[in-house]
């Protein structure tokens, strides 16, 4: 990971000279990053994933011949989200084994057979759009999707003062031909000189960049000056930073002259050693609003979770979380880290269906899941096991439920806890590593008092004891000591989200 950092600092550096010469600007370090840092560090996971996966095969054992299906429109990336959805595709990883190939000079047979998948996008007109039709163009406060409700999104920008907009939905989508011969000259200017890992990544960096930061740059950016306000004061988001290359684009453009802030959207920031570590768009943000207190920092400003989730009823049924695995886009090896999760899964599954009090689990898996069996081997766990892959809402999930209980550390256990939504986790002890030191006492706590377990066999005694009296335990004074200690540090809970949001955006934009 940290060698990773290394490889995206230098490559930042070489693409943000080439880059400002081929469109003409003059964009910083910290410009360039929030257009493409994203991409880039996804890039560098990916390849160099990869390349030492086949560099220790190649090194072990020998290969004569390697065959391969070339999707013509590998390359044809558009945006990030192109580039991510390739990832998942085998025909795409076999092109990256053989570029490896070619670039360490192995004498290996290569045989190619050629197909072509549909990679076009579609301008799409929502009623949302319907609130950007009269666009303001001094408006002074420029919002995108800050994790609300669309009402809780109209609410917002009424206490503001401001029209609602829904900016996600103004995005470019006519992409150029793909312009193989401009890849082959700015590829030229990057000069790798040895047969290793960074030289890999970078020899091959033009070929496979999204067309949004070359043949579409300056089309993107005419599109943002027509369709965007003029030099807003602030500019807030909590996703449009990664997925939107025309918000990105814009941002960009104003990040000199406007006050750029990104809403937390998901836990683990300043907290763990994982992907949200020394994150983009925390870099380049000029403030951060957070759901964590953060000490002597002028950057960090304590906020609020924006969610908030009431428990209208109380059923008799055990929800569990299942985690959302990101297929292939880690720089280590994550199919054994979701194999043992799976394996100790079906463990617990079949430990607290065995448990005579608990008479139905509803198993929710979230809808960005991709994995490919439909987890039919814990389907014949138990008749007890309800499955959903989130026809409910979340709300639904957790209103048919007397307690949650999730099996990662995932945003939905902070959001529960700072609803005082009866909730548990349970991770692998080895997870305590990957966290702070500060952080990891917070667990230890909320481990103390059962709200976190490492150990199955703990849980099980857990529920055979208290599944008759959660709320009784969940509402005692121990526990809700503990959840709001945590909560106070980690969950920052609000009695009106519009009206602290609105309080700290005004602050800022004065």
């Amino acid at each position: 990971l940290s060698e990773s950092r290394i490889i995206e600092k230098r490559a930042i550096n070489i693409l943000s000279k080439i880059l400002n010469k081929h469109h003409n600007i003059n964009f910083n370090k910290k410009q360039w990053k929030i257009i493409l840092g994203h991409w880039l560090r996804c890039y560098i996971r990916v390849f160099s994933n990869r390349y030492l996966h086949l560099s220790k095969i190649l090194n072990t054992k020998k290969i004569d011949y390697f065959n391969y299906t070339k999707d013509s429109n590998s390359t044809n990336n558009n945006e990030i989200k192109n580039f991510i959805e390739k990832i998942k595709d085998d025909n795409f990883n076999d092109e990256i084994y053989q570029k490896i190939i070619l670039f360490k000079k192995k004498k290996i047979s290569i045989k190619v057979k050629k197909t072509k998948t549909n990679n076009s996008s579609q301008e799409r007109f929502g009623l949302l759009n319907l609130f950007n039709l009269f666009s303001l163009k001094n408006e002074k406060i420029f919002i995108s999707e800050l994790y609300l409700s669309k009402i809780g999104n109209i609410l917002l920008h009424l206490r503001l003062k401001i029209a609602p907009r829904f900016w996600s939905c103004v995005n470019f989508t006519k992409y150029s031909s793909l312009n193989s011969n401009l890849r082959i000259e700015l590829n030229k200017k990057v000069k790798p000189k040895k047969i290793n890992l960074d030289s890999f990544l970078l020899s091959n960096i033009f070929e496979y960049m999204p067309k949004a930061y070359l043949e579409d740059f300056n089309n993107i950016s005419k599109f943002v000056k027509d369709k965007f306000p003029k030099k807003p004061e602030i500019i807030v988001t909590a996703n449009s930073f990664f997925f939107n290359e025309t918000f990105k684009n814009f941002v960009a453009q104003n990040y000199k002259q406007s006050i750029y802030c990104v809403q937390q959207h998901g836990n683990n920031y300043q907290s763990h050693y994982d992907e949200h570590f020394e994150s983009i768009e925390e870099d380049t943000a000029h403030f951060f609003l957070s759901w964590f207190k953060k000490r002597n920092s002028k950057k960090y400003i304590e906020t609020c979770m924006q969610k908030s989730i009431k428990k209208k009823k109380i059923n008799d049924n055990l929800l569990i979380l299942h985690w959302p695995f990101d297929q292939r886009d880690k720089i280590w090896d994550n199919f054994d880290e979701y194999s043992n999760y799976i394996n100790k899964t079906k463990i617990l599954l079949k430990k607290i269906s065995s448990l005579t009090h608990v008479k139905k689990i509803d198993y929710r898996v979230s809808h960005n899941h991709n994995n490919i069996d439909n987890l039919l081997y814990f389907k014949k766990i138990s008749k007890k096991i309800d499955f959903d892959f989130s026809k409910l809402t979340f709300n639904e999930s957790v209103n048919n439920s007397k307690i949650a209980l999730f099996t990662y550390n995932s945003s939905g256990f902070y959001e529960n806890l700072s609803n005082n939504i009866p909730s548990l986790m349970i991770i692998d002890k080895t997870y305590l590593k990957e966290l702070n030191k500060e952080t990891k006492y917070d667990f230890k706590e909320l481990i103390k008092f059962n709200l976190v377990f490492t150990d199955i066999n703990k849980l099980l005694n857990f529920l055979k004891q208290n599944w008759n009296s959660i709320d009784e335990w969940w509402m005692s004074g121990a526990s809700q000591d503990n959840i709001k200690k945590f909560v106070d540090k980690n969950a920052i809970r609000s009695n009106n989200i519009i009206k602290t949001l609105s309080s700290k955006i005004k602050n800022l934009a004065k």
